[in-house]
């Protein structure tokens, strides 16, 4: 971990500063005359008047750089900064701001070390409390958990294994706190069973249906077989049975299919009977009223004409001769 990563607190800071001042005493003591640096001090008002007073009271010089010493120790890191530039001012002191700078630079590199030192235990400290943590994870059996819990809640009413009881259709059903579930073949469990009224007809009623279910037979039967004639198809109204008038309001109601395309019957086209053709006479006296209408539909699987004799099958008129296409006039 590099010196960047590391700040150094300003507290830190002053510490380190003070530290210096005591390493570098004994060189202080020897070599410093604190009279060429007090009046520099009082002028950046690190020092007061006070101050330079204590400093200059003892007659002898190393007690001066004592008090002068001592009294800069209760300063600030400013005041550190401001004797530095201090010594920098006197050209003959250099090789005490020499010495001192040297000795401020190994002391925050021994800071810096020791807070890279305490990190690097914090960290590995935490490794180990991660890994343990995991270890016990991993050699204990994993919780039990209940992911699907089907409850059944059963009528206060009802024997266990039986069914409840039924209830008419105007009481109130019976409220549940929680929500029931399904139990399967026996509709929702905890609720009770209403009770289904059926209608039961009569012997004479019960004959009339049964001849109208035979009515119905038969209508399908014939409806099945109505593709082999054209003409063949018609309503239920026309076949001439109608539901008996008891089973209107209590049964179903048959709908009216529409035949299939190929079995449709499609009139032949009206001509106006006062229509006069241009080059020749009205366009009903080139019709033979004796010609039969079919529609030919070879391509559709269930031809109405399938099974038919083929003298039976006659083809549309000629226009201009008035016989029927393929046969001679």
């Amino acid at each position: 971990m590099s010196a960047v990563e590391v700040r150094i607190e300003q507290e830190e800071l002053d510490a380190i500063k003070r530290s210096v001042l005591t390493s570098s005493r004994r060189l202080l003591v020897d070599s410093l005359d604190p009279a060429n640096h007090v009046s520099y001090l009082r002028s950046k008002f690190v020092m007061t008047e006070r101050d330079a007073e204590e400093i200059n009271a003892p007659a002898s010089r190393s007690a001066r750089v004592e008090v002068f010493l001592d009294k800069l120790s209760l300063k600030d890191s400013v005041a550190y900064d401001e004797f530095q530039n201090s010594l920098c001012r006197d050209r003959t002191q250099l090789f005490i701001l020499t010495s001192m700078t040297k000795t401020l630079e190994i002391l925050k590199h021994k800071v810096r070390e020791f807070k890279v030192q305490q990190m690097k235990q914090q960290q590995e400290l935490q490794r180990q409390t991660q890994e343990m943590q995991r270890a016990q994870q991993m050699t204990q059996p994993p919780p039990s958990h209940t992911y699907y819990t089907q409850t059944q809640y059963q009528h206060p009413t009802q024997k266990p294994g039986g069914y409840p009881p039924p209830v008419s259709s105007g009481s109130p059903r019976p409220s549940h706190p929680q929500r029931p579930t399904h139990c399967a073949g026996h509709g929702v469990a905890g609720q009770p069973q209403q009770q289904v009224i059926q209608f039961q007809p009569t012997p004479a009623q019960q004959a009339q249906r049964e001849a109208y279910c035979q009515q119905r037979l038969e209508m399908n039967r014939r409806q099945n077989h109505a593709h082999q004639s054209p003409h063949s198809y018609q309503s239920q109204q026309s076949m001439g049975f109608s539901p008996p008038p008891h089973y209107q309001s209590h049964t179903f109601t048959i709908p009216q299919t529409p035949p299939p395309h190929h079995q449709r019957h499609i009139p032949p086209r009206q001509t106006p009977p006062n229509f006069q053709s241009r080059d020749g006479p009205a366009a009903d006296d080139l019709l033979p009223p004796s010609t039969t209408y079919q529609i030919e539909n070879h391509n559709h699987p269930n031809d109405f004409t399938e099974g038919l004799p083929p003298e039976s099958i006659t083809s549309p008129p000629d226009m201009l001769s008035g016989q029927p296409c393929g046969q001679p006039s």
